[in-house]
């Protein structure tokens, strides 16, 4: 039974990088597609179509099995939505702070 295990392990160990890959790829995913419904209008046409580019080729790697790939694909969606993130946390502060309350987002502005 431990030979067993042993000659599984390695196996075990790509699979489990591949779902954690794959986990991370679909919420940033969703995060991203959150921000662009909500905040897109704000980002210019360039980086918008960057990002739902990166964004349409994280989705077609985390269709296959590869974690490289998706790892390197998400990488790429986060950096191109970097100017996204930003805009998104700017105007979540300014609404925290003229106490506008987003249904995403619950602030506390006794933390600020």
């Amino acid at each position: 039974m431990v030979k067993d295990v042993e000659s599984h392990a390695e196996e075990d160990k790509k699979r489990k990088a591949e779902v954690e890959a794959k986990n991370h790829a679909e919420a940033l995913v969703h995060s991203t597609e959150k921000a662009l419904a909500e905040y897109g209008s704000k980002v210019g046409e360039g980086d918008r179509r960057a990002i739902e580019k990166a964004m349409a080729d994280l989705k077609g790697a985390a269709k296959g099995n590869d974690a490289d790939a998706i790892q390197a694909k998400t990488h790429a969606l986060a950096q191109a939505s970097i100017k996204l993130s930003s805009i998104s946390r700017r105007c979540l502060t300014e609404q925290c702070l003229r106490g506008v309350q987003s249904p995403a987002y619950q602030c506390d502005s006794a933390r600020l």
